[in-house]
């Protein structure tokens, strides 16, 4: 046996009990089952910053005027558009408050001047900040109401079903999700003695005396992803997070190409990680999925001098990393053909990653016409956060 014989095998062994493990947890997320609405709460403002949305917004505002909910405004908050989404979004002039971004600050990401825009605008106890890509359900915001009142939550977020729209958005999207999940431990995401935390800039509900304490929009002013940071003050200010996986309740669509989902995830993911370490870090565990599938080739290959240890150990990790992939993309309502391409999934990931390692420190990353420099990530900003 040679030396990487015996070091792919023990690896490929080790490997298969620490992703069973995490996919064991991952088990655990957070969702919502027999939920009744309430007909009566208080006031709502659901605030849509919209920019560039017109394949989705007539959708999205439709299915917030039909949620059953009494006590609700919707304002919608418009962007310099240079498609027709202005023009879509003064069919609903009746139905919805319409106010102009204006000129973004210097210092401003513009989807969180545009969400400041709409606080300003706003009336409700409660705010739902939500992007013009979502579809709700009829019954969404009752229940999600009824959840913040009896938890006596300060903010719910919800973790949408995703309705893909590409071959690489369906390939892609699921390793990502499910790595934010390992990476935030949102098993553990509703332990108010926790530490973990995340948000979904998809579906942010929260109390309005809260979101001012902490400083609202206003402090997460240039950071990409405010959504992660706003859901770090919530938990590092002391008040009550809740997280849910609640696809019956939204849905939505993201990205249209792969140029698209490109530029997307690239915006958003080293600011996510927080550092060149932690991303070195990431990428490292990545290659290391790989190996597994690099060592069963080459064990097939020594077959013909029987050498089945390296094969047998090896085949376990590929194994489950099959059998996730199956469960995965099932989940997210993609065909068995996609846990056969798991291998690639990982591939691109790693070089996005990279790509956003790259750009966001070096660089500037860009969106929606936006360019923004040296991103700021939300670890570096909780660390100077000063508390009340």
């Amino acid at each position: 046996m040679y030396w990487w014989e015996m070091f792919g095998g023990v690896y490929g062994f080790l490997l298969f009990i620490v992703l069973g493990f995490y996919l064991n947890k991952m088990r655990y997320l957070p969702r919502l089952y027999n939920i009744n609405g309430v007909d009566n709460g208080p006031l709502v403002s659901i605030i849509v910053p919209v920019k560039n949305e017109e394949d989705t917004i007539e959708e999205c505002l439709s299915s917030l005027i039909n949620v059953k909910y009494r006590s609700k405004e919707i304002i919608v908050v418009l962007g310099k558009s240079h498609d027709k989404t202005e023009e879509i979004v003064k069919r609903f002039v009746d139905r919805v408050k319409i106010v102009y971004e204006g000129i973004v600050p210097n210092d401003w990401v513009g989807k969180n001047w545009a969400c400041y825009v709409g606080y300003q605008h706003a009336n409700g106890k409660l705010i739902l900040f939500t992007d013009g890509d979502t579809i709700h359900s009829e019954d969404s915001l009752s229940k999600i109401v009824n959840i913040t009142l009896n938890e006596r939550a300060d903010m719910v977020t919800l973790f949408p079903k995703f309705i893909f729209r590409s071959f690489w958005e369906r390939l892609v999207t699921p390793l990502i999700a499910i790595f934010i999940g390992i990476s935030n431990k949102v098993w553990d995401l509703n332990n108010d003695d926790g530490k973990s935390f995340l948000g979904n800039g998809q579906y942010i509900l929260i109390q309005r005396d809260v979101y001012e304490k902490i400083g609202g929009h206003m402090s997460v002013r240039n950071i990409i992803i405010e959504d992660y940071a706003l859901a770090g003050l919530i938990k590092k200010h002391g008040y009550r997070l809740r997280g849910y996986y609640a696809p019956e309740l939204l849905s939505v669509k993201m990205y249209r190409s792969f140029s698209e989902l490109w530029e997307g995830w690239t915006k958003n993911i080293y600011s996510g990680i927080g550092s060149i370490k932690r991303t070195l870090m990431l990428i490292s565990i990545l290659l290391g999925l790989l190996f597994p599938y690099i060592f069963t080739i080459f064990a097939l290959l020594q077959l013909l001098h029987w050498s089945f240890s390296l094969l047998t150990l090896n085949i376990l990790p590929v194994f489950l990393l099959f059998i996730a992939g199956v469960i995965v993309y099932k989940n997210y309502d993609s065909g068995i053909l996609y846990a056969f391409l798991v291998p690639l999934s990982i591939l691109i990931v790693i070089v996005l990653i990279f790509n956003s390692m790259l750009r966001s420190i070096l660089f500037d990353v860009s969106w929606k016409g936006r360019k923004y420099h040296k991103v700021k990530s939300v670890k570096e900003f909780l660390n100077h956060v000063d508390l009340y």
